[in-house]
């Protein structure tokens, strides 16, 4: 057996990085953008150049995969157990490696599928659905002809914003920051298998 390791995760970056939660931006007749806010703005840029350095033909979806993981969950998870989870009124955003491209890549060194443990390291954020899923089900139609959409890094300019402040004056984000994706997955919670890489997110000892 030969342990194969494929991650778009850098653990130290992120960990600096604090990832907090998730921004949408629409405009008529272009590509949906979803911005990844981050606390550490400066180092969430650092992440980004990094996908878009390694991007192929200008999509990152090569090396990394990105899935919504929306209701309904599995009765027993986590999710139904904490106040923060809006009665399960929400979803997760996982931030994974694209598995069937890293076992090509691995298949790629003469590898057999019975002879490989692929390993990878993964991130993902419990997004609450307190007013509606109003954007994320418009992110789910725009994005179901796989025609692309971007990713970007997102700060705050205040992280002691009023709620009567324009937002859009708070945020911080660079147009050349954007990350082109081509797919994007959206799995319900009781759908997903043992065997499922994204069944990770309903691990009991959660980071």
């Amino acid at each position: 057996m030969t342990m194969f390791f494929s991650s778009p995760i850098d653990v130290e970056k992120w960990d600096l990085a604090e990832w907090k939660g998730i921004v949408y931006f629409f405009t008529p007749s272009k590509a949906p953008i979803v911005g990844f806010l981050f606390k550490n703005y400066d180092m969430g840029r650092n992440i980004f150049n990094e996908w878009k350095k390694k991007a192929n033909n200008g999509f990152a979806d090569d090396f990394l995969s990105v899935t919504y993981i929306v209701p309904p969950f599995p009765k027993e998870c986590w999710i139904y157990k904490e106040d923060e989870c809006n009665k399960g009124n929400g979803y997760i955003v996982h931030i994974d490696a694209n598995i069937n491209r890293a076992y090509s890549r691995a298949r790629s060194f003469g590898l057999e599928d019975n002879e490989i443990i692929l390993t990878t390291i993964s991130r993902f954020r419990w997004m609450p659905e307190t007013n509606g899923n109003e954007n994320r089900m418009k992110l789910q139609r725009l994005t179901s002809s796989g025609k692309g959409y971007y990713i970007v890094p997102v700060g705050m300019k205040t992280w002691s914003y009023n709620s009567k402040q324009d937002f859009s004056d708070n945020i911080l984000m660079d147009f050349s920051d954007m990350v082109l994706m081509k797919n994007l997955m959206f799995k319900r919670g009781v759908d997903i298998s043992n065997d499922d890489p994204s069944r990770v997110v309903f691990a009991k000892n959660r980071i």
